[in-house]
């Protein structure tokens, strides 16, 4: 097996989602970018980001997606 399709090349960083279907979060994707002063939107960003709600309404789905976005990874390069 090519493991560099596997893991990442950059230490800390989530290797990207094979052909991710992600629908119906977007809204709450921008929130927490904007919370974590990542889209540039929030002047003084937070360190911590809580995300709830009940189970199965795509939580770690969230904070997955949250974590390989260019703009969390170009603000958090070392993960």
């Amino acid at each position: 097996k090519n493991l560099n399709k596997i893991f990442s090349e950059t230490a800390g960083i989530a290797p990207p989602f094979p052909e991710l279907i992600f629908i119906g979060r977007d809204e709450a994707l921008q929130i927490a970018k904007e919370r974590l002063g990542i889209s540039g939107k929030r002047e003084e960003p937070s360190q911590t980001l809580i995300v709830r709600g009940f189970p199965g309404v795509g939580k770690t789905t969230l904070v997955s997606v949250l974590s390989r976005d260019p703009d969390a990874v170009n603000k958090y390069s070392d993960g």
